[in-house]
């Protein structure tokens, strides 16, 4: 029997199944399932650290309408700082800067505008 834990076909579900067939005492699979429970925990991690930076996209690509939305893309940048500092993928920091440097809604503005919007960005090592 695959615990719920495991896809199937995945190796990990192999090694639970012969551990399962041996007959070993069950207590044997306890560290091998916390093993299975932390990766799939990194996964998560990964794929939610992924939905954070896409959403970063999605407020740096549109254009403020007010003073609001351009004070929500100084606290994006602000994030995006505190999480470059946090050891987040450079990759994804610089992805960020990009989709904010070449928003289309940037060259719309008039010269004297776009000299006043500069984000406050750290350095990326």
């Amino acid at each position: 029997m695959v615990p719920k834990a495991c896809s199937e076909g995945s190796i990990m579900s192999y090694i639970v199944f012969d551990l399962e067939t041996t007959g070993l005492d069950p207590k044997w699979n306890l560290p091998l399932q916390a093993a299975m429970n932390a990766s799939e925990l990194m996964v998560a991690a990964e794929g939610a650290r992924i939905a954070g930076y896409l959403a970063a996209a999605q407020v740096m690509i549109w254009p403020p309408r007010d003073t609001a939305g351009l004070a929500a893309k100084t606290e994006i940048v602000a994030l995006i700082n505190q999480r470059g500092e946090a050891g987040d993928p450079v990759e994804m920091q610089a992805a960020i800067r990009h989709v904010a440097a070449e928003a289309a809604w940037l060259k719309f503005l008039s010269p004297e505008t776009r000299e006043r919007l500069k984000f406050d960005w750290s350095e990326i090592v």
